[in-house]
C-alpha cells in the first residue's frame, strides 16, 4: 500500500468514526471580543494583524469586519491599512458567532476535594480563545456543575485524553510548584508514520515559535527535551504506536520532536513537510493521533491513568 492510499484510509476510517460520535452544538448568538496588541506584535496593519493572530478567516473577511465597523481600534471606526501600535485596544463584534461542534464526550475520570481528573475529547480546546467560547471544556464542565475550576497544566485542542484541573487556589498552586520543579511526570501515546529501528530514543532539540500558531525546531529556541519508547508495530499500515515522555513543556514539544525525527503523529497536518498553514481551519479542527494517558507526582500525591481505546487506536490505522 503506497503512502497516499494509507493516508486516504486513515481518513476514511476517522469520517465513518466520526459519524457515529454525539457531537455538542451551541446555537448562534452575539459576542464582543475585546484584546490589546502587545509591543512585539504592533510591526503591520491592522488587517495583517488580525490575519497572523486569526488564521481561520481570510483576508478579504477581515476587509469586510473592518470596513462595516464591526471592528474598532480604541473604540473608534478603523481602516484595514491602520498601522497598530502597542496598546491599541482592539474589539471585535460577532453579531452571529457560529462556533464548530465539538465531541459531546467529556467524562469525569477521577475526582476528589482539590482535583479532578477528565477525558477530553479531540478536537476540543480547553478554554475560550479563537472560534470557540462556549464549545470548550472549560464551558462543558461548567455546564456539568463544575464551575471556578483552575488550570494547572495544557493539553492542545487536537490532543484527546487526560487533564487536570484544580477545585482550589491551593492545590493549584502546589501544582504550578511541581511543574515548576518538574516533580510530575506526564505520559502519551502516539501513533506514527514508519518503522522505528530502536526500542527508545530521546530528541533534544530547542523550539521556538514559527509563524502564526506553528513552532519549529532550532538552536535559537528554548532547551527541549523528549523520551520516547516503542509499544507496537503494525506492519500492514506502517503505523508505530510509541509512548511519548516530555521532560520538558514547550508548545507542540512531542509533536515536533517526532517529526523532526521522521516520525510525524498521524493526522498532524501542521506538521506535516508539506503542510499547507493556509488552510488553518482543517489544520486545527481535526483529532491527532497523541492521547494523554497519565499524570503522576509525589507531592502532592497524585497518579490517574487512562489507556486509548482500541477504537481510538483503530480510527488511524
Amino acid at each position: 500500500m503506497d503512502q497516499i492510499s494509507k493516508i486516504k484510509k486513515i481518513h476514511k476510517l476517522q469520517d465513518n468514526i466520526t459519524k457515529s460520535v454525539p457531537v455538542r452544538i451551541i446555537q448562534p448568538y452575539s459576542f464582543t471580543y475585546s484584546f490589546r496588541v502587545k509591543a512585539n506584535e504592533a510591526t503591520g496593519t491592522l488587517v495583517d494583524y488580525l490575519h497572523a493572530r486569526f488564521p481561520f478567516r481570510g483576508t478579504d473577511e477581515w476587509i469586510k469586519r473592518i470596513i462595516t465597523s464591526n471592528i474598532k481600534v480604541n473604540e473608534l471606526d478603523s481602516a484595514p491599512d491602520y498601522q497598530i501600535k502597542p496598546g491599541d485596544c482592539i474589539t471585535h463584534f460577532n453579531p452571529s458567532v457560529k462556533e464548530p461542534a465539538v465531541p459531546d464526550l467529556v467524562k469525569i475520570v477521577q475526582e476528589t476535594d482539590d482535583y479532578i481528573a477528565v477525558y477530553k475529547p479531540a478536537p476540543m480546546p480547553v478554554h475560550p480563545g479563537g472560534r470557540y467560547y462556549k464549545n470548550t471544556l472549560t464551558s462543558v464542565l461548567a455546564d456539568m456543575g463544575y464551575r471556578n475550576l483552575r488550570l494547572v497544566h495544557r493539553l492542545d485542542s487536537v490532543t484527546s485524553g487526560l487533564i487536570i484541573l484544580a477545585k482550589n487556589a491551593n492545590w493549584a498552586r502546589l501544582m504550578q510548584q511541581a511543574f515548576t520543579a518538574k516533580q510530575i511526570q506526564k505520559k502519551y501515546i502516539a501513533l506514527v508514520r514508519g518503522s522505528i529501528n530502536k526500542k527508545s530514543f530521546t530528541c533534544n532539540e530547542p523550539i521556538t515559535r514559527d509563524t502564526g500558531f506553528r513552532f519549529k525546531c532550532s538552536a535559537e529556541g528554548k532547551p527541549s527535551s523528549s523520551g520516547f519508547r516503542v509499544l507496537k508495530y503494525f506492519p500492514e499500515t506502517d503505523i508505530t504506536k510509541v509512548e511519548c515522555i516530555p521532560y520538558t513543556g514547550r508548545t507542540h514539544q512531542l509533536r515536533l520532536h517526532l517529526a523532526h525525527c521522521g516520525f510525524p503523529i498521524l493526522g498532524d497536518l501542521v506538521y506535516e513537510k508539506t503542510a499547507d498553514i493556509s488552510s488553518s481551519n482543517r489544520l486545527q479542527s481535526s483529532e491527532i493521533a497523541l492521547f494523554s494517558s497519565s499524570l503522576s507526582s509525589k507531592s502532592p500525591v497524585l497518579f490517574c491513568s487512562l489507556q486509548p481505546t482500541q477504537h481510538w487506536v483503530s480510527s488511524f490505522q
